[in-house]
């Protein structure tokens, strides 16, 4: 009996002072613990923010851009050359776009080169971090003295039509595609997911006809008074003999969702930018 109350005294002695022990080192760990966390936390603020910077400098560069596209068929033209002031020379990639590094705010121009499309000088905007009006539709080269009308625009609205009317003769639209009098009027590009192309092409011009071209905003075709058109950032593009031969610009706070942008008479184009509303 003496001997089994010594070897449990041991055993309780022993087990007491592990246990302390044990509590010694936890309590050590639980301190180290403690003081560990502030520099955890310091260190994951600064990583967090490191990731945000690069995400938010990431948006930025893929904000600025430009993106290239046929005027005929809508798809992306790459391994064009892209010169622009200030930002240097630049390559398409697959998508048809260059992304602008380091964005400034400002008016910029570029100019355009790639075999089997009309080489042309182009302008866009910087505003902020993203570049606007950035969409252009370039025409193919042509063997015959084909006329070219081109309508690039912004996301929104999706859909807005490019019309030609001739006076006394026919009426281009999506409606009508198709015009053969004398000569060949064809919408070649029917666009209603924003952005554009709409392109018609005119095999020669009559110079004893009157020419009307017009935008329609089809997507707010019931809208009395809209702005949206005048928003919209819309583009009509004229090539002529294989050269971009005229560029007219939407003009802003103008309410109407129909657009005419120009007359030709005689073989004379003159601007109109006249706004009213078409049901």
């Amino acid at each position: 009996m003496i001997v089994i109350y010594y070897l449990s005294s041991i055993n309780v002695k022993y087990l007491f002072t592990t246990s302390i022990e044990m509590t010694r080192k936890l309590i050590l760990l639980a301190a180290l613990f403690l003081s560990f966390v502030p520099f955890c936390d310091n260190l994951l603020a600064q990583h967090s923010k490191s990731i945000a910077q690069l995400r938010k400098k990431a948006e930025n560069e893929t904000k600025c851009f430009l993106k290239f596209v046929d005027a005929k068929k809508g798809a992306a033209i790459i391994n064009a050359h892209v010169s622009i002031e200030r930002f240097g020379d630049l390559t398409t990639d697959s998508l048809g776009k260059v992304y602008i590094h380091k964005p400034v705010g400002g008016k910029y121009s570029f100019s355009f080169t790639k075999d089997g499309y009309v080489s042309a000088q182009y302008e866009f905007e910087i505003i902020g971090s993203t570049a606007v009006a950035n969409h252009f539709s370039v025409c193919p080269l042509s063997t015959s003295n084909i006329i070219y009308f081109v309508l690039d625009w912004e996301k929104s609205p999706a859909d807005l039509d490019l019309h030609l009317l001739k006076t006394n003769g026919y009426h281009v639209n999506f409606r009508n595609p198709k015009i053969v009098s004398g000569e060949v009027a064809l919408l070649v590009k029917d666009d209603f997911h924003g952005y554009g192309p709409e392109t018609i092409t005119l095999s020669r011009l009559d110079n004893n006809a009157v020419y009307y071209c017009y935008v329609h905003d089809f997507s707010h075709q019931y809208s009395k008074r809209s702005l949206t058109l005048s928003y919209s950032r819309a583009v009509v593009r004229v090539y002529v003999n294989n050269e971009l031969a005229y560029s007219y610009k939407v003009p802003p706070l103008h309410a109407g969702n129909k657009w005419t942008v120009f007359q030709i008479k005689k073989g004379v184009f003159n601007v109109m930018n006249k706004f009213t509303d078409s049901m």
